[in-house]
């Protein structure tokens, strides 16, 4: 059984390896391919100074697979299934998928960089045979087996190994270059059609996803399936100093179009707004309106009326008079200016259609909100204005509580501005004014890495990022992650398998470090992409770990915040049910003075206390919150045994607002004047007894 349990597991290690393996590409052989994708493969990877005892050390792990068959006791094919899985999940591969008349045709082809083909081929036949497919040999390295999808291939000569299906051949080892600017060494390309592979593999779902799609305008799947489905075209490559990726969506203006207007292109004049010394910059198409309609279209179709139960609270329509406001287009940005270049320096600045419109619906939406606040919030949460220059800006802010946020937002110049902090809302509104004299456009790595490149008509998106910079903030984790695997890659058995550090360091890491960013266009009715930045891969690894060193500033005062809450919501929680026992008392002790004062015989309302003034009409306000059913927040027995029975077990009164809204423990006051704290369980212990028959209908908790 453990045998048989061994094989299984490494029949599917196997099959799973070549299968994601294959997941990096080769060219067609006939049909138009739905699924085309080729890689160089981990042996092939290009080298880098910077990389090269990293990558060294990486590949010494299929090493150390070996040393785990004895350090885990595993059984010597195991050992092998891993090097096996490893070989075929770094070998230079290509994949290739496409419709035949006989169903399918397709070919997993890889030129392994450890191991024979030979010994490859043998090992995958006798897998395949253990899951019920026979391979029979046909001499020169080919052996033929019927399929579930019909006749399967697999072969090898001295440098390939390869699975093919149907009538395919080996698909080539070569990489499409597509777009890759000239001078630039291909690594990876592809070509997906998503539409095609749903038609092929479950055709069913590509109709749903179409007709899912027309219903909600703004959904993204609804570009890559259906008549006008985009195609997605890749290529990745190297130069002497950067690493290129290019990107071509087919028939793109159709879609997108389809979905919102995406021809407001970003020129160098949109940027005047972000400062000189931004680290990061994106501008993007929103396609707000789109995600809007749809919104409307699917509740529309549910029947679901929370939007106009949002509607009639708010007192405007929230789609069409604020949302709706939005225009197309977005620029996010993070500088120094607006506070230091880290995640708390972020504006984002997004058109406006009507700011007039926007700004009025706006104004009814934070008078609503402050409202809530009060009544929900108890006065930790509030919008304030104030005044910065000509501006009027908004911010949300928590009165006691330590969040190391504060959330700005005005409207100014057709834009709404949003910043993390008043600091970067103030900067940002200077930024957007005549006092400000220069922007990024003024930047030296920004005009190198996007203006150089932006095309005269202008960029349908822009991205960029100062990678020298962030570079050196995210070195040290870097360094904790190199470390990392040169451990991994070493074993009690051989502890010097790698020796030194796998990073450079840090002034020859952070020199000549080049500038990251993007740009898309449109080439008639294609999207096309071009992104870059530096050639070292961990070079890149530091700059996007370096986005996350600021998240450190953050963490003592969240902390602290996460430790004042909960005590300062436990303390309010005291203070509330010390206040709710004294009120019951006080309600429980009225009604024994009217009933002494009265022959034994209880008011005829609770309201009948209030007149007479032996309690004041803000002692039937429950501070656990007021009941959610609208009902009373106390509620009384009136009987004359809750006047003058005195049974300590008599339930007279109860905070009932405490009860209907979810509280584990209410208090509840008894006939001989003294008020306790009960948990559920306790509480039905006492309202089925029969001194308290038709407590639960008197103190309205039938419903309950």
């Amino acid at each position: 059984m453990k045998l048989r349990t061994m094989n299984q597991l490494s029949l599917g290690l196997a099959c799973a390896s070549l299968g994601v393996a294959a997941i990096t590409a080769g060219p067609a052989m006939g049909a138009e391919p739905v699924l085309e994708l080729h890689s160089v493969g981990l042996y092939d990877w290009p080298g880098n100074e910077k990389d090269e005892a990293f990558m060294d050390a990486f590949k010494l792990l299929r090493e150390r697979m070996g040393d785990l068959v004895a350090e885990l006791d595993m059984e010597p094919m195991q050992g092998e299934m891993m090097r096996l899985g490893w070989d075929l999940l770094t070998a230079r591969s290509s994949l290739y998928i496409a419709s035949s008349d006989q169903g399918l045709d397709a070919s997993f082809v890889l030129a392994p960089g450890n191991g024979s083909t030979e010994a490859m081929h043998q090992q995958l036949s006798g897998l395949a045979m253990m899951g019920g497919f026979e391979f029979a040999d046909q001499g020169n390295g080919i052996s033929e087996a019927m399929g579930p999808m019909g006749p399967m291939t697999l072969g090898f000569d001295e440098q390939r190994l390869w699975l093919a299906m149907g009538e395919s051949k080996p698909a080539s080892l070569e990489i499409q270059r597509y777009a890759l600017p000239k001078g630039v060494a291909p690594i990876m390309s592809g070509r997906v059609d998503i539409n095609g592979l749903i038609e092929m593999f479950a055709p069913g779902m590509g109709a749903e996803l179409e007709a899912q799609a027309g219903m909600m305008p703004g959904n993204p799947m609804g570009m890559f399936v259906g008549e006008n489905a985009v195609i997605v075209e890749f290529a990745a490559g190297v130069d002497t100093k950067q690493m290129h990726v290019v990107s071509r969506l087919v028939g793109a203006r159709q879609a997108m179009q389809l979905d919102g207007d995406q021809t407001n292109m970003f020129t160098q004049a949109d940027f005047a707004h972000v400062p000189v010394d931004a680290v990061r910059v994106s501008a993007f198409q929103t396609n707000i309106s789109a995600t809007l309609e749809g919104l409307e279209q699917a509740m529309m179709m549910s029947g679901d009326p929370t939007l106009e139960e949002i509607n009639e609270e708010l007192g405007f329509d929230i789609v069409n008079d604020m949302l709706a406001n939005f225009g197309e287009r977005a620029i996010y940005y993070q500088s120094d200016t607006t506070g230091g270049g880290g995640l708390t320096s972020a504006v984002a600045l997004v058109d406006l259609r009507d700011p007039d419109a926007m700004g009025r619906a706006h104004r009814k939406l934070v008078d609503r909100l402050n409202e809530l606040a009060v009544d929900e919030a108890s006065g930790y949460v509030r919008v304030e204005s104030r005044d910065i220059g000509a501006v009027e800006v908004f911010s949300m802010n928590f009165p006691g509580l330590p969040i190391p946020f504060e959330p700005c937002w005005a409207i100014n110049g057709g834009k709404l501005v949003l910043a993390v902090t008043p600091t970067s809302m103030e900067a940002a509104l200077i930024q957007m004014s005549p006092r400000a004299s220069t922007s990024i456009v003024q930047n030296e790595g920004f005009r190198s890495a996007i203006v150089s490149k932006m095309p005269k008509e202008g960029a349908a998106m822009v991205s960029y990022t100062d990678t020298p910079r962030m570079v050196a903030k995210g070195y040290g984790m870097t360094n904790m992650l190199t470390s990392a695997i040169a451990n991994a890659a070493r074993s009690p058995e051989h502890p010097d398998r790698v020796r030194g550090a796998l990073l450079p360091g840090y002034s020859m890491f952070t020199k000549d470090v080049q500038f990251s960013g993007g740009i898309s266009k449109w080439e008639g009715d294609d999207l096309v992409s071009h992104y870059f930045g530096d050639r070292s891969m961990l070079v890149q690894l530091s700059a996007g770990l370096g986005t996350l060193s600021d998240v450190q500033g953050i963490i003592a005062p969240a902390f602290a915040a996460g430790v004042m809450m909960p005590a300062l919501g436990q303390a309010r929680y005291r203070a509330n049910t010390l206040k709710s026992a004294t009120q019951l008392r006080t309600i429980v002790q009225g009604m024994v003075i009217y009933g002494s004062n009265n022959n034994d015989q209880p008011p005829a309302t609770i309201d009948v206390l209030v007149e007479q003034g032996i309690i004041s009409s803000d002692m039937l306000v429950s501070p656990m919150g007021s009941a959610y059913d609208g009902g009373p927040d106390y509620t009384v027995r009136l009987t004359e045994d809750a006047v003058s029975s005195f049974n300590w077990e008599y339930i007279v009164a109860i905070d009932r607002a405490a009860y209907v809204n979810g509280n584990w423990e209410v208090y509840v006051g008894f006939a001989d004047a003294h008020v306790e704290m009960v948990d559920l369980e306790r509480l039905e212990e006492l309202l089925n007894m029969p001194l308290n028959k038709g407590a639960r209908e008197e103190l309205q908790l039938d419903d309950f």
